[in-house]
């Protein structure tokens, strides 16, 4: 459903075979699926639970598989969320870095585009525990990802948006 006028009209957009939603399934509270780039709206990511992750151009009328890296999970969460970095570098008025993060055990969780997402890299959680894919993005530019390691729950951060291998642990 999409309006363009605050509300009061909405249009439809048949999406259900390209993928499909459970508003009150498993993974409800692991984060966001669908994404609005804060730069452009009219560039949206959406991570299913079985397909990939899937992008529109045209304000969600059209949707491409833009990222089958992980596509299903033994607990049929898949891409669990999408975020931007709002204060990211800005190509062709489209946000250049992208988090997505998978909901699966023993395998990467959170996932980073610097390209826009034409591509993503595997960041962190490889510790074979089972990692949370909830990411908080704090004003000050830090990001917590919460780990369950012994049924405690510890935080990892970093004080700027973590790249591959820069991440503290500040449990």
């Amino acid at each position: 459903m999409k309006s363009t006028d605050k509300g009061n009209t909405f249009t439809y957009t048949d999406v259900t075979a390209k993928f499909k939603a459970h508003g009150n399934g498993n993974g409800r509270g692991n984060g966001e699926r669908l994404a609005v780039d804060p730069k452009n709206s009219n560039i949206l990511f959406c991570g299913s639970r079985a397909n990939g992750l899937w992008k529109s151009t045209d304000a969600g009328i059209s949707w491409n598989l833009a990222w089958n890296g992980v596509t299903t999970t033994t607990n049929g969460n898949g891409i669990c969320f999408v975020s931007f970095d709002p204060s990211g570098s800005v190509v062709n008025g489209a946000s250049q870095t992208i988090y997505i993060g998978v909901s699966r055990i023993g395998g990467g969780n959170i996932y980073k585009s610097t390209d826009g997402g034409a591509t993503f890299n595997d960041i962190l959680c490889h510790t074979g525990q089972r990692c949370r894919e909830r990411p908080c993005m704090l004003p000050i530019r830090i990001m917590k990802v919460p780990e369950l390691v012994e049924d405690s729950e510890r935080y990892i951060s970093s004080t700027r948006l973590p790249e591959h291998g820069q991440i503290q642990d500040s449990s």
